[in-house]
């Protein structure tokens, strides 16, 4: 099991003081995965991509499980690659656990690249049939749909702008 780099803990451990002395939760503690949800039974409570500077993104080795992810680019230009991101990041949960994938884009997501379609999310190891791919009108919508989504029980979630 890898260590815990002792400067990312140090910032983390700075970060929890600036929220406490603000009146407010940490950005770690706002993402942590809710007990319930990451004791489902359906794997894991974080996932390891196999990439190492990915992994030690996250305050504990690997992405978190059961809680929400959003992903998005600077520029629309990048959509293409930020699909293939989360395609791939839903292909490694979607083996992990059963049900649904949620696919939550925004009115302007794609616009440039298009959608996901089927034959793409196969070639990620994506079952398109377990897909639910959302396209939001306002971003309102994109909201709602999410708030739905994570009521939902067994289901991987995206979000990408």
């Amino acid at each position: 099991m890898p260590r815990p780099d002792p400067d990312r803990t140090r910032l983390i451990e700075l970060r929890s003081r600036v929220a406490a002395l603000e009146g407010r939760l940490s950005s770690e503690a706002q993402l942590r995965p809710d007990p319930a949800s990451a004791a489902n039974g359906q794997g894991p409570a974080r996932l390891l991509t196999g990439v190492a500077g990915f992994d030690r993104l996250f305050a504990a080795a690997g992405m978190p499980c059961g809680t929400l992810h959003e992903a998005t680019s600077a520029e629309s230009r990048s959509g293409g690659a930020l699909t293939g991101f989360a395609a791939a990041l839903l292909s490694c949960l979607a083996a992990r656990r059963t049900g649904a994938v949620l696919w939550v884009m925004e009115p302007d997501g794609g616009r440039e690249t298009g959608s996901p379609n089927a034959e793409g999310l196969a070639r990620f190891g994506l079952d398109p049939a377990r897909v639910v791919l959302v396209r939001a009108r306002c971003v309102a919508e994109v909201l709602w749909a999410v708030e739905e989504g994570v009521q939902a029980k067994g289901s991987a979630r995206s979000s990408r702008r």
